[in-house]
């Protein structure tokens, strides 16, 4: 009897309500598979179980499901095009040899280690997605860069490392495609550079970005080679990309880094021993920091938080021991040419940082509020001059210090001279090493504070127009010069 090349049929599986049929093919072309389809009028299940060459453009219908063993795999020759508008079974193991086209809405996810397990693979199977999410769910080792772009998902399970090789030295592990991208989703995963001669220049890189999400995403010792600012995460002109429960540790340049933009947030995330400043804001208007916990951050002699931006909202956040010499500061508001005016700081603990709990500066720096924050034991350690809980720099003005606690700092609050026009009103300032409030500034009004010290205000010789009124006050004379 003449067999049926490469054909293997094999009726199963009836029930009284319908009747469903298999076919398994264990080798063949697109000519087998064409004939498998037509087999079962377009409905029902291909078992996979060899090599399958596609050789010409051919498409599986929706309504035929492709179950693929560890043996089966589609060898997809050039310039053929392999449409799957059906249904694919099959576990984490390759089972194409180059992209395909899959239908929107065929099934719920796709599998990157069906195309393998490096870069290639998540770019092939990004590339054959389009709005379906892929999923990464094995370690894999990069030496290029993974592109995605708008609309489109990509899901790293929890615990699976990307790690970039020394090869990826001047690249980014993952970055958008197109010169503007929109709607995009990176859920999960760790990129881990702690393998030795590991490097990159971001974890990830988005330009020209709106409206996406980078979510539960861990990047640990990525040794970052750019000579530049940038960081684990960066944003270059992106708008409202929310970062969520990220999590960084040990790594060099900054932790995430802003770059220009609008209304960008941070929510919630980890961040340790960063060489530069755990989160890095330049020129982002509207960006919103919060419920983050940074310690130990800024080690090459930079703030735990450097935020150089306008209409900034930092809430509800924990920064500690921030060990830079001079500059280790809980955070930074302003800097020459990106001015932090009309920020809030609010509802934050800041606390045991070697410089600054909180230091307002920069050219221009206007209307900075500055409400019920616990700032504790900063400065104790530096030999700063205004070193201490609060410091407000010179050439800014019009800020507003309000029902903070502020304990057991070097210096309570320190106004720098030629700043101007900010209020000091209704704070509990106590136990300060030097002195609480340290006065170089001029129209400064001090009222309704509660101040605890040996030396309740040092008035320098820059300033002017001092206002004190209903002040409590343990020590009632004020020393001035």
């Amino acid at each position: 009897m003449k067999r049926i090349t490469s054909i293997i049929i094999s009726l199963l599986c009836f029930s009284c309500f319908c009747q469903s049929k298999e076919l398994v093919l264990i080798s063949g072309t697109t000519t087998t598979l064409r004939k498998a389809i037509s087999q079962l009028n377009g409905v029902g299940t291909i078992n996979i179980d060899g090599r399958i060459i596609i050789d010409s453009n051919v498409t599986i219908p929706s309504g035929i499901k492709l179950k693929i063993t560890e043996k089966g795999i589609f060898n997809i020759e050039n310039a053929v095009q392999f449409k799957i508008e059906g249904v694919i079974l099959a576990g984490y193991h390759r089972i194409f040899t180059d992209q395909v086209v899959f239908s929107e809405g065929s099934i719920p996810e796709i599998h990157s280690e069906w195309f393998g397990n490096n870069e290639m693979a998540v770019n092939y199977a990004l590339l054959s997605a389009k709005k379906i999410p892929v999923r990464i769910a094995e370690d894999i080792i990069v030496t290029n860069t993974i592109y995605i772009e708008s609309y489109q998902t990509l899901l790293i399970n929890n615990g699976t490392k990307i790690l970039p090789s020394r090869s990826m030295a001047g690249s980014s592990v993952i970055t958008n495609k197109n010169e503007t991208d929109t709607d995009i989703t990176i859920i999960g995963g760790t990129i881990d550079g702690s393998q030795a001669d590991a490097v990159a220049y971001e974890g990830v890189l988005f330009n020209n970005v709106d409206n996406s999400l980078i979510k539960n995403l861990s990047c640990l010792n990525v040794h970052i080679t750019a000579s530049t600012d940038t960081g684990n995460i960066r944003l270059n002109n992106c708008n409202y990309v929310l970062i969520e429960n990220c999590n960084i540790t040990g790594t060099w340049k900054m932790g995430i880094f802003i770059l220009n933009g609008t209304c960008n947030t941070i929510f919630g995330g980890r961040f340790y021993g960063t060489h530069d400043s755990a989160i890095g804001v330049v020129n982002s208007f509207g960006t919103t920091i919060a419920e983050l916990y940074v310690d130990n951050c800024g080690t090459s002699d930079g703030s735990n938080m450097s935020l150089n931006s306008e209409a900034l909202l930092v809430i509800n956040n924990v920064s500690i021991n921030a060990k830079g010499k001079n500059n280790g500061n809980g955070m930074t508001l302003g800097h020459d040419g990106s001015p932090a005016s009309n920020s809030v700081c609010i509802n934050n603990i800041i606390k045991n940082n070697r410089a600054k709990g909180i230091f307002i500066q920069g050219k221009n720096t206007k209307n900075v509020l500055v409400f019920n924050n616990m700032i504790i034991g900063n400065g104790k350690y530096s030999e700063g001059t205004n070193s201490g809980g609060i410091a407000v720099y010179s050439y800014t003005e019009g800020h507003l210090l309000s029902d903070n606690i502020i304990v057991g700092n070097r210096l309570g609050v320190s106004l720098h001279r030629t700043s101007k026009n900010v209020s000091i009103i209704n704070n509990h300032i106590a136990s300060s090493t030097l002195c609480g409030i340290r006065n170089d500034g001029e129209n400064i009004q001090i009222i309704d504070n509660y101040l605890s010290n040996d030396k309740n205000i040092y008035n320098g010789m820059n300033h002017k127009n001092l206002s004190f009124r209903n002040n409590v006050t343990t020590v009632k004379t004020i020393d001035r010069e």
